[in-house]
């Protein structure tokens, strides 16, 4: 909950007190004066200062900091990038959704709405229309980071961050209940921040302060599986558990030869991809992606987007397989489930690679992806390399076709 004080009293070099003159006042929560286009814009001016208090909650890494992308972007109130501290590599996006304390909403309802906005960017945020969205951002440094900024909302791995004057005791309990209830294949994470602001004279004292923040480490998932026999009772089950993929943490980085491995697949993969119209990944880093979007024939209309790529890995918290997919935005769930059929169709037949998962991931999206399982730098050697190659053009010339006009 907000344990910040109501006054915060001045002493001088000697530790004596100034008198209540001196002290900062807490702007009350009914000031009229104070509205929520206001702390959008101290959001904005003071990026980094909030950026080191959510780096000592926990919230964000060391050696991050928040860059402004926009306001007001689709409703959502600000929009930030956690990137590195030269301001380059993109990690992920934050979504701000800002609540005055008098405001009813600033409660249940609150957290439903930055939630529902989180989803919302999952599944209509696309590479062609940032540049539209993110309106304070940099064109190059866009271009540079799309691929990355697509497949961290293809994954959820975004923070949601409610920012208020004052935050009622409810508001961070309830947080931990919706981030509980957010589906583990999500990887986004919840922060809720009090913006404390005092008022003495003509000068204003800022002071953000984390009152409740659940990050991937604090959501827990429990997996119950019950089996029963004809008669109803108990069967005795068996479990095995693999350990010859070793665990890495997230602050490890990618594995030694990761980055360097999608590069040399890149040089191979780029000409034919950009010969017929894709567009690829300036700077393979974490993943190598390529994408195109058809033109919907319907004025006025969104077109449908496909991009295939090649991913090292993610973090959740153990080190995932290298992944090929082809991922599709469709214009309509509809339209998706027309896609999904035809891709269902030719895994009948056996038609696309071993392994292949056809699966939705979002509201309008679905993936066909293979996971292809590796664990050291002496296993991403010519072979695999091969062997990724077969599998990503496989699924490109396999499904691409069923989707374009």
């Amino acid at each position: 909950m907000d344990t910040l004080p109501l006054t915060i009293p001045v002493v001088d070099l000697r530790w004596a007190p100034q008198g209540e003159n001196a002290a900062w006042q807490r702007v009350e929560a009914k000031d009229r004066k104070l509205l929520e286009e206001h702390i959008d814009a101290l959001v904005c001016a003071h990026a980094n200062t909030i950026a080191d208090s959510l780096r000592g909650a926990g919230v964000l890494e060391e050696g991050t900091e928040l860059l402004v992308l926009g306001t007001q972007v689709d409703n959502v109130d600000v929009v930030l990038a956690e990137v590195d501290e030269h301001g380059r590599a993109f990690r992920r996006l934050v979504l701000v959704e800002d609540k005055l304390f008098r405001n009813a909403q600033a409660t249940r309802s609150v957290l439903a709405q930055i939630v529902e906005y989180g989803h919302m960017a999952q599944n209509t945020w696309r590479t062609s229309s940032l540049p539209t969205l993110f309106t304070k951002a940099d064109s190059g440094w866009l271009e540079r980071n799309a691929a990355d900024i697509d497949e961290s909302l293809r994954r959820g791995e975004y923070l949601l961050l409610v920012v208020g004057d004052r935050i009622n005791r409810n508001l961070a309990t309830l947080a931990r209940r919706f981030a509980a209830q957010e589906s583990p294949l999500n990887l986004s994470e919840l922060a809720v921040m009090s913006l404390g602001l005092y008022r003495r004279g003509n000068e204003v004292l800022v002071i953000p302060h984390v009152t409740s923040a659940v990050t991937l480490t604090d959501r827990t998932t429990t997996i119950q599986v019950k089996v029963e026999g004809a008669s109803a009772g108990p069967l005795r089950a068996s479990v095995t558990a693999r350990t010859d993929v070793p665990v890495r943490s997230k602050e490890e980085g990618a594995p030694e030869g990761a980055q360097q491995f999608l590069v040399k697949l890149a040089g191979q993969l780029d000409p034919e991809m950009t010969a017929v119209g894709w567009l690829p990944t300036k700077k393979p880093r974490k993943q190598l992606a390529y994408w195109v979007e058809y033109e919907d024939t319907e004025e006025g209309g969104r077109g449908t987007r496909v991009s295939c790529a090649i991913h090292h890995g993610v973090y959740t918290p153990e080190w995932r397989p290298l992944t090929v997919y082809v991922d599709v935005t469709a214009r309509s769930t509809a339209q998706r489930e027309q896609i999904r059929s035809l891709f269902d169709e030719k895994l009948a037949k056996k038609l696309l690679p071993p392994g292949t998962e056809v699966v939705p991931s979002g509201v309008v999206m679905l993936t066909a992806r293979v996971d292809l399982d590796w664990a050291e730098p002496e296993d991403l050697n010519e072979a695999f390399a091969a062997q990724v190659l077969t599998v990503f053009r496989r699924l490109r010339d396999g499904l691409v076709p069923l989707v374009a006009p």
